[in-house]
């Protein structure tokens, strides 16, 4: 091994960001990887995401409401045909998500799934 390679061996690599949810209930779950998120999430309509019940007395979210997934800078948000529909909320105002259409939310941005608000915050 040369003196360069031993060197970059003493480095270890960035870790990745990690984001989560923090509800307006107070709950604050980390979201590592794609995220179904509703009243009773079908794992079968999204495969390899991770299936996330969110309690809904109001029930303004539907059964699979949206998925959620990391990238670098935040989350992206795509409604599933949700009935009450979803939205990024950034310095106060609102993009409504098409379904099936991914929306960019970043740290400090809202998350609005049916009547419920939750903030995207760096874990």
């Amino acid at each position: 091994h040369s003196r360069q390679d031993r060197s970059f061996s003493r480095f270890a690599p960035a870790p990745s960001p990690r984001w989560g949810l923090r509800f307006d209930t107070g709950e604050t779950i980390a979201v590592t990887g794609p995220l179904l998120i509703g009243r009773d999430p079908d794992p079968a309509s999204a495969p390899g995401a991770e299936p996330h019940r969110l309690l809904d007395e109001s029930r303004s979210l539907s059964k699979t409401h949206a998925l959620l997934t990391p990238t670098a800078h935040g989350l992206e948000v795509v409604d599933r045909g949700s009935t009450n529909g979803s939205a990024g909320v950034r310095a106060g105002v609102e993009t409504a998500a098409v379904a099936g259409v991914a929306v960019a939310a970043a740290v400090g941005d809202t998350i609005r799934l049916g009547d419920r608000l939750a903030e995207v915050v760096a874990l």
